[in-house]
């Protein structure tokens, strides 16, 4: 048996897995791995939305083989998600969740569509851009997220302050309203959209 020790303080925490187990689910350890990490690991670049706020692993999921028998392989394009985001890690509180049901179960503070901010403010957020995309500071508390910008839909003549908004709402696709703009075609064959100009109404 295998005994994994991250190399910081985890209170004298092991957890454990066996070989076999991890050739034979390879996907579901890698996952398995990543969430003790962003629990345990100090060094976390995200820790305060984990162990910072008291986000913990169950004692049963300190083997993989009690994890792979309460959850099963991980299906392709699927991660690990906590339903409730403020309860740990645990068999009634995980499912493999599709990004889209990832984004819609952020915590509020991430949900930036909702409160009409374009500039993301949570830290997570600016310190992923710093590390990841190379950004200077003020470039990652400034620049505007992904698809933010509004767009409305001739169907309902609602307006959204994101495209994300609208994909979520209407239960589209990802990034599919982007796509509608840019090319005037129908999503899902019924919702057409525009870019929203604050000049001229549409």
């Amino acid at each position: 048996m295998a005994i994994i020790k991250y190399n910081v303080d985890m209170q004298n925490y092991t957890t454990h897995y066996e070989r076999a187990d991890r050739e034979r689910f390879p996907n579901a350890f890698r996952s398995w791995k990543a969430m003790w990490q962003r629990c345990k690991s100090k060094s976390y670049w995200a820790r305060e939305r984990y162990s910072g706020r008291g986000i913990m692993v169950c004692e049963r999921w300190r083997f993989f083989n009690n994890f792979v028998e309460d959850m099963g392989e991980r299906p392709n394009g699927r991660s690990l998600d906590r339903i409730n985001n403020d309860e740990g890690y645990s068999p009634s509180n995980c499912r493999w969740a599709t990004q889209s049901q990832q984004v819609a179960n952020r915590s509020p503070k991430d949900r930036y569509w909702e409160r009409g901010e374009l500039t993301p403010k949570s830290r997570s957020t600016i310190q992923w851009r710093v590390k990841h995309l190379g950004m200077t500071l003020e470039q990652a508390e400034n620049t505007p997220l992904r698809s933010s910008s509004a767009c409305v839909c001739l169907e309902t003549g609602k307006v959204y302050l994101s495209m994300a908004q609208a994909e979520r709402e209407l239960a589209l696709p990802h990034n599919s309203v982007s796509g509608a703009c840019r090319r005037g075609h129908a999503v899902k064959g019924k919702y057409h959209f525009r870019y929203k100009n604050n000049s001229t109404g549409v």
